[in-house]
């Protein structure tokens, strides 16, 4: 009985393991440059709705 257990344990422990090696696998085949990319994009947008934000309320 505890053997099952033990075995089932295992294959959770395994499958979840896969899971974050495939994440992290991704994570490294996507460039670095292009990461940056989207977070510089992210910036540009949060800074300009913030900007429009500001002329609306100032104006």
């Amino acid at each position: 009985m505890f053997d099952i257990y033990r075995k089932d344990l295992f294959n959770i422990i395994n499958t979840h393991k896969q899971k974050k090696l495939l994440f992290f696998h991704l994570l490294y085949t996507i460039s670095p440059y292009a990461i940056l990319k989207l977070v510089l994009i992210t910036q540009k947008t949060l800074c300009y709705g913030s900007f429009f934000i500001f002329i609306k309320f100032h104006i």
